[in-house]
This record gives C-alpha cells, structure tokens and sequence, in this order.
C-alpha cells in the first residue's frame, strides 16, 4: 500500500458521500455535523472537562476547515502562499483559544493547513474531499490533536511529574496504542509508538507516520 498522509487516512475512514454544501449545519444527504461532533466525543472515554474541550474546538475548527474546502472547490489551480498564510492565520485564532503560541504549534499549524489543501487538491474529483463531512471528520481529529498538546504543556507548567497514555480499550485501537494502555512515564520523556517517539497522542515531532496518528482517539492523563 502506497504511503498516505494524516489526512488522506482520515479520509478514507470516513464513508463516502457525495455532499454538497447547502447549508453550514446540515447537508443535502441529512449529515449534521454538530450531531457527528457531539457523537463522536459522547462515546470517548476521555474525562468529562476534556470532551467539553474538545467538543468546543471541534465546532470552532470546523467553521475553519469547511472554509478551506470550499474555497479549494472554487478555484482551479493550487493555492499561492498568501492564501495559504491567510488560512493558516484563521486557523491559529482558532487554536490559540486552546493552547498558547510555541515552538510546536508554530510548526504543526503550517503543516497540517498544507495537508489538508494538498490532499484537496489531489482528490477533487471526488465530491467527499470538499463536503460537510470531511470538514468535521477532520475538526474531530484536529480537537484531539491540538488539545492533546495545550493539556501537556499546562500539566508540565502545574508540576505534574509522570503522564500516562490512555486508549479508548475498544476493537478500534490499533495494536500499537493497546501497548500502552496504562502506560506512565516521566512527563518529558518519549512514548515509543510503534517504530516512533511520541510526546502524547497525535505528536508529529518525531516524524511520527500517519498510521500512528490518523484517527487516533487516545489521551493523556497526569500525576
């Protein structure tokens, strides 16, 4: 199987649907993303404080990506970099209202925008990279990405000394998050993920491969 990108997996975990986009919340096919969002934390094991944290970014990234993708949808040739640097911006002020401008997300942000315009681009010809429902597959996945690292870095900033790794314990949770299930470490070392370093759940740090991050529904706890 050919390499994919976070986003492309993302994708395909998805069911295909051709969705057009008559309206922000509900779809022409009946989608609703903020059932889709309130569901897909509902279900987490995560403690409550985190999925209401999660929910809420969720919903704000959302408005964000779907914006993206229509805006792929309209025009015809890539993107220059001062549209790219506009959406990376809106897509910070979403983020910062969750976790502080640093070194991780100055990277991160950067990346994943590029990500999902590239991934758009690559499969326009099919109607799911532009519809409702990819925009808040990927708003879930991206909640969990950048609130896994905003609660890292406030655990660290309050003296929490270990972390551990927690799997949602279910037929979903591929093989190499089930080893470390329960798993605690001092809370600036590296999780051995597979054939990677991770810091926590959804880390690309270390180069950490799609397979390992892609709808990863994991977390952190701290003591």
């Amino acid at each position: 199987m050919e390499n994919k990108s976070i986003d492309e997996l993302n994708a395909m975990s998805g069911q295909k649907s051709k969705v057009k986009f008559e309206n922000k919340n509900k779809s022409s096919d009946g989608f609703d993303y903020v059932d889709f969002i309130n569901h897909y934390f509902d279900v987490m094991k995560v403690p409550k404080r985190q999925k209401e944290k999660r929910i809420d970014a969720s919903k704000e990234l959302f408005d964000v990506i779907l914006f993206f993708l229509v805006w792929c949808d309209k025009v015809s040739k890539p993107l220059d970099n001062k549209t790219l640097r506009m959406f990376e911006n809106r897509y910070r002020e979403v983020v910062f209202q969750y976790g502080e401008s640093d070194e991780y997300f100055d990277k991160y942000i950067p990346f994943i925008v590029n990500e999902i315009v590239d991934t758009t681009f690559k499969h326009k010809r099919d109607e799911y990279y532009t519809s409702v429902k990819r925009a808040a597959s990927i708003a879930v996945n991206e909640a969990n990405s950048v609130i896994n690292h905003a609660e890292l870095i406030d655990a660290i900033e309050l003296g929490y000394k270990y972390k551990i790794w927690n799997t949602e314990q279910d037929n979903s949770v591929r093989e190499t998050h089930k080893d470390l299930q329960g798993v605690s470490i001092p809370i600036k070392d590296h999780f051995i993920v597979g054939l990677y370093e991770m810091d926590m759940p959804h880390d690309t740090t270390y180069g950490a491969g799609a397979e390992e991050i892609s709808n990863c529904r994991c977390w952190l706890t701290y003591k």
